[in-house]
């Protein structure tokens, strides 16, 4: 498996949570990794494309750990997956935990990604839900 994470391990209220939350769920997947792009919330100063790219255009899962709104998750205070970079995620699987409104919004937007998958974990990774 081909995996991109993003932890917002700088945010002031939940940082440290996001980057345990991120350890524990690597632990498990482990042993299927195959590529692993991480980043932090350093690397996420630089656009997003910059490191997409780095799967070549194989699928990938994409796990991000960060606050969000309806339209974006936010590192930072900058709008940093939107509607616009969507396509960044064409043929690959996005998960964002909570934010059940964007990734609603997201998909309803995106439309003519058809392979795009887009899920959230629901009471720490026991139930996952697909939109």
């Amino acid at each position: 498996m081909n995996l991109l994470t993003i932890c917002d391990n700088l945010d002031v209220n939940r940082g440290e949570y996001f980057s345990e939350s991120q350890q524990s769920l690597l632990a498990k997947l482990q042993p299927n990794i195959t590529y692993h792009q991480d980043l932090k919330t350093i690397d996420c100063r630089t656009s997003l494309d910059n490191y997409t790219h780095n799967f070549n255009g194989q699928p990938f899962l994409c796990i991000a750990y960060a606050h969000g709104s309806e339209t974006s998750i936010v590192i930072e205070d900058e709008n940093y997956i939107h509607f616009e970079n969507a396509y960044l995620f064409n043929h690959s699987m996005f998960q964002f935990s909570k934010n059940r409104t964007f990734l609603k919004n997201l998909k309803n937007n995106i439309l003519i990604y058809n392979k795009i998958s887009i899920f959230y974990f629901y009471k720490n990774y026991k139930k996952i839900i697909k939109f």
